[in-house]
């Protein structure tokens, strides 16, 4: 897969298991939690971690710090692409979860590339994972 296929689509955060039903029967709506930004990788560089979530701005004036989600909180709910609404599965604590320093990992999109030398080839656009 390339992380380009995932650059821009809404994510919606949806209840975890046994919430998923309100009391009534009916089924939970997912809430919007905003768009997929960048993918995340370790600090080595070599596996995908989770992807990087701008949500929505408040009134359309107020902007909002981006939210890492794990990559493996992520799952199909009602056609939709949804984070599992847990703790582990946002920011410092996924990162605890998943064993890596958030502060510590890449983002290749938009990354100078350069040669060994020191030569300017351009900037990464894209990058390819392994689900």
């Amino acid at each position: 897969m390339r992380a380009q296929d995932f650059q821009g689509v809404k994510l919606y955060r949806v209840p975890p298991q046994g919430k998923r039903t309100d009391k009534d029967g009916v089924p939970v709506r997912p809430k919007k939690m905003g768009k997929i930004h960048f993918p995340v990788f370790t600090p080595d560089g070599t596996r995908l971690v989770g992807f990087m979530v701008t949500p929505p701005e408040i009134a359309g004036m107020v902007k909002l710090p981006d939210v890492f989600v794990a990559y493996d909180a992520l799952e199909p709910f009602e056609g939709v692409l949804c984070a599992v609404d847990e703790k582990g599965s946002f920011d410092k604590a996924a990162g605890k979860r998943l064993g890596v320093d958030i502060d510590h990992c890449i983002i290749w999109t938009g990354m100078d590339v350069r040669t060994r030398s020191g030569e300017a080839l351009g900037y990464c656009a894209d990058a390819a994972f392994n689900p």
